[in-house]
């Protein structure tokens, strides 16, 4: 009968772990997430992360990104080759419409 309680809450202690390290859920809704990329010097594409799930790709030309998501609180991460990586978290609040804009600018890295 112990044995079976210490299974049962080593059990729930290992679930209650790996929970609380999961990235948190990109939830769809109709507030719009706009992500603008603007990469210091030459980039040909950058990789669009929102807590920590690859999304989408921008490229030169095509630097605008919109999302709808649910409001709450995101991660935003941009990958661009030879610049740094930008991270930032945002807060998307219900009925802003097209005020949940957030603009980027990589640095490019040294040569």
């Amino acid at each position: 009968m112990m044995h079976k309680i210490f299974t049962f809450a080593g059990t729930m202690a290992a679930v209650f772990m790996l929970s609380s390290c999961a990235s948190p859920e990109i939830k769809s809704g109709e507030e719009p997430l706009v992500i603008r990329i603007l990469p210091q010097g030459e980039w040909s594409i950058t990789k669009v992360y929102l807590n920590d799930q690859y999304v989408d790709t921008a490229g030169a030309g095509a630097d605008q990104r919109v999302f709808k998501v649910a409001p709450g609180r995101y991660k935003i991460r941009l990958v661009t080759e030879n610049h740094e990586t930008c991270e930032d978290a945002v807060t998307i609040v219900g009925g802003m419409g097209g005020r949940n804009y957030f603009e980027f600018h990589p640095k490019q890295l040294s040569k």
